[in-house]
């Protein structure tokens, strides 16, 4: 994003450009915050279902840990805009 602002200084003051970052930027944090909740909520039941009597619940209804959400390296880079067709 930065380099095409650089290649294109006029994009800068372009409304519409910034409203795209800004979506780019909300869009961002909402994932980041779902990634979050559901990181609480896997841990919680991870930690739940490891302690008495819901150890013996678990095994019998066959109820497993959850992975926790993380970001593979490929997900944290910059999203590439490109101007044209």
């Amino acid at each position: 994003m930065r380099a095409l602002v650089e290649a294109y200084p006029t994009l800068k003051a372009d409304a519409n450009f910034l409203k795209l970052q800004k979506a780019l930027a909300d869009t961002e944090d909402r994932i980041a915050l779902a990634r979050g909740f559901f990181n609480e909520i896997a841990a919680f039941w991870n930690a739940r279902i490891e302690s008495f009597p819901a150890i013996v619940v678990a095994a019998l209804t066959g109820m497993r840990k959850r992975p926790l959400m993380e970001a593979a390296g490929f997900e944290r880079k910059p999203v590439e805009v490109r101007l044209g067709a």
